[in-house]
């Protein structure tokens, strides 16, 4: 998942900012917030009560989660294991939001149980809107 965002208004004000060389600090850091925003997202959606089957594991009562839907809490396995990095290379920043539990990929592509999909979708404009904001209030 990407998100790409283009400056639009003032021809003189985007020059400014196209040619500063300060402004990568400023959006490493907001992408850094953002990809630390959908970690917690899917993990406070993992939280959230389900609408799938019930069933028992090691004597304990669970309700699973329903196709569609993040994939529920059980062992915290999954929700321990998310995490975010943020690198940066000239002229390009990017932010990763990842787990390394191999049966994430099973949840997601097999069994429709979006991993951080949701929680993307919540920031998708929010961080293009805030990054053209802060660009503005730093150059206008």
């Amino acid at each position: 998942m990407k998100i790409k965002t283009k400056l639009k208004g003032d021809k003189t004000l985007i020059a400014k900012i196209k040619s500063a060389q300060d402004i990568s600090s400023l959006i490493f850091s907001l992408i850094n917030k953002f990809t630390t925003d959908i970690k917690l997202g899917t993990q406070r959606a993992m939280l959230f009560p389900k609408s799938g089957k019930i069933y028992y594991y090691k004597g304990r009562k669970y309700k699973a989660s329903a196709p569609g839907e993040v994939p529920a809490y059980r062992s915290g396995e999954l929700f321990r294991s998310i995490q975010t990095s943020t690198s940066s290379l000239p002229g390009f920043i990017k932010g990763t939001v990842y787990t390394d539990v191999k049966y994430a990929k099973i949840l997601r592509d097999d069994m429709d149980r979006p991993i951080f999909e949701p929680a993307f979708n919540k920031v998708d404009m929010v961080f293009a809107k805030a990054v053209k904001e802060a660009l503005m209030r730093k150059f206008a």
